[in-house]
């Protein structure tokens, strides 16, 4: 790749061919840091499930139904993360140097999952105290999440603001997926920082992702249905010429 500091925007100048090379090129190595971090989620479970062999499987999975919840939890976002990233690049024929990096901030935060995944972010007591929950793991988990998706979104808002970078300028990304992308990043951080104040209730608190969810769709849904409205403006009538009043005018005298 050729970095020119003059130019901001280097890959749209150059040929068609190279150009589509260097996207498959960085879309490889971003699916291949995604696939790594979606494994590396597993290793928690069996670092706990190596210490607690000889007891039940019943046992085992109410021992470690926090670390599960977790696993499953984040691989569905992580799986939600590469579907968007998917999106954004296939309507790519090239990128910028700002595609560029924010993607290394999307891979960067991708790869913290498993991580962040394995902190304290649940009670050791599903439905009883918050005993073995850490607000401030809560708090370093929903900032991570919310930041992988606020890079999603700056990469959907730069293919959308340069449509020289798109394969067919007539398919780009609408309006209402843009604002389902920054609404969802502020509502993790939202969580992560409630969660971190309101520590009686917060390990509860990513329960309201499931209604807030819902309200963004709709919400985002709608946004593109009044786009797509036909906008109904009233015909105006042409005064008529002045040929047609005098017409008018000797009929009316008949």
């Amino acid at each position: 790749m050729i970095f020119n500091r003059h130019e901001k925007e280097v890959l749209p100048q150059l040929s068609h061919a190279r150009g589509r090379r260097q996207l498959e090129r960085l879309t490889t190595f971003s699916d291949g840091v995604i696939a790594v971090a979606i494994t590396l989620l597993v290793l928690p479970l069996i670092d706990s499930l190596s210490e607690s062999r000889s007891e039940g499987v019943r046992k085992t999975v109410q021992d470690n139904g926090p670390l599960l919840i977790a696993f499953f939890f984040t691989f569905a976002v992580v799986a939600m993360m590469w579907s968007l990233h998917n999106r954004v690049f296939g309507l790519l024929r090239a990128y910028n140097l700002r595609i560029f990096w924010i993607n290394l901030l999307f891979l960067s935060f991708v790869a913290l999952l498993p991580w962040v995944s394995a902190l304290d972010i649940l009670p050791s007591n599903l439905g009883g105290d918050n005993t073995g929950w850490s607000p401030t793991a809560s708090l370093t988990y929903w900032s991570v999440l919310g930041t992988v998706q606020l890079s999603i979104f700056l990469l959907a808002w730069q293919v959308h603001t340069h449509p020289q970078l798109l394969a067919d300028p007539e398919e780009t990304l609408t309006r209402g997926q843009l604002t389902r992308g920054w609404l969802f990043s502020l509502t993790f951080y939202a969580v992560g920082a409630l969660s971190y104040v309101l520590r009686d209730v917060g390990p509860f608190l990513p329960l309201l992702l499931f209604p807030l969810s819902a309200l963004i769709g709709h919400y985002a849904a709608r946004e593109d249905q009044l786009k797509d409205e036909p906008q109904r403006q009233p015909t105006k009538r042409k005064p008529a010429s002045k040929k047609a009043r005098t017409t008018r005018g000797v009929r009316s005298s008949r």
